[in-house]
C-alpha cells in the first residue's frame, strides 16, 4: 500500500491518496519530468518500482485513470476508488426529519478536444460521477435502509459533435455541466457521496440542495 498526503496549492488543504501495490512494490520516489504523447500527462515524479526480479519506473502520466497500466498497454490497469462524502446537513433542528426534492450538481466539462492517441483519435478526457444521498448519520453507505440508491450525476445535455479523422477543440455550448437529480428519502441528517466512475475524471465544482423540515419528531 502506498499512502501520500497531497497538498492543494490553491486552498492549502491536504487530501489522502492511496494505491494498492498488488504485485508491484514501489519503494522510492524521485523527482523528474517527462514529455509524452497527447494521451499522456507530464509527470513530475517517478516511482522506482520492484517488479519480480526487475527494477522499473512508474509515474503519474496516463489519462486512463487506472493504476499500474503498462506504457505499451500490454498490462491492463487496475481501477481505484475516488470519492467525496460531505458533512452532515441537519438544518435548524437535529430532532426534526428532513426531506429533499432535487440535488443540483455542477462540474467542469473535461470533454474539450479530440486528440490523437495510440488507439486513434478520441475525446481527450471523459468525466463521470455517481452520487448518493446518505441519511441519518449513515456510518457506512450500506448499513442504512433509508439511504438513497446511487444515480449518475454527470450527464452531458447535448451530444458531442461527430468527428472524422481530425484533432481539435470540441464546439460545445456549456463549459460547466449542470444536472438536476431527484433525491429520495428522509431523515434527521443528510450527507452526500460523490464517486468517480472507472476510467473517468471527476471535477466537481459544487452542489445545491433545498431542504424541507417536517415539524414532527
Amino acid at each position: 500500500m502506498i499512502r501520500e498526503l497531497v497538498l492543494n496549492m490553491k486552498n492549502g488543504a491536504f487530501t489522502l491518496n492511496s494505491m494498492e501495490s498488488i504485485e508491484f512494490r514501489p519503494f522510492v520516489c524521485a523527482h523528474t519530468k517527462g514529455n509524452f504523447s497527447n494521451d499522456y500527462r507530464v509527470s513530475s515524479f517517478k516511482f522506482l518500482t520492484v517488479y519480480m526480479d526487475k527494477l522499473t519506473f512508474s509515474d503519474y502520466r496516463s489519462y486512463s485513470f487506472l493504476d499500474w497500466e503498462s506504457r505499451t498497454k500490454s498490462k491492463k490497469g487496475f481501477n481505484y476508488t475516488s470519492f467525496i462524502i460531505t458533512g452532515y446537513i441537519v438544518g435548524d433542528d437535529f430532532a426534526l426529519n428532513k426531506q429533499s426534492c432535487y440535488l443540483s450538481c455542477f462540474f467542469d466539462r473535461t470533454e474539450k478536444e479530440y486528440v490523437a492517441t495510440n488507439d486513434g483519435i478520441k475525446v481527450s478526457v471523459r468525466s463521470g460521477c455517481i452520487a448518493q444521498g446518505l441519511w441519518d448519520w449513515h456510518g457506512d453507505s450500506g448499513s442504512w435502509s433509508k439511504n438513497n440508491s446511487e444515480f449518475v450525476a454527470y450527464k452531458l445535455r447535448h451530444k458531442l459533435p461527430e468527428f472524422s479523422n481530425e484533432t481539435g477543440l470540441i464546439s460545445y455550448p456549456d463549459d460547466v455541466i449542470i444536472t438536476k437529480n431527484k433525491l429520495r428519502g428522509r431523515g434527521r441528517s443528510l450527507s452526500l457521496r460523490f464517486s468517480s466512475e472507472e476510467g473517468k475524471d471527476m471535477k466537481l465544482i459544487g452542489w445545491h440542495i433545498p431542504i424541507t423540515q417536517v415539524d414532527k419528531v
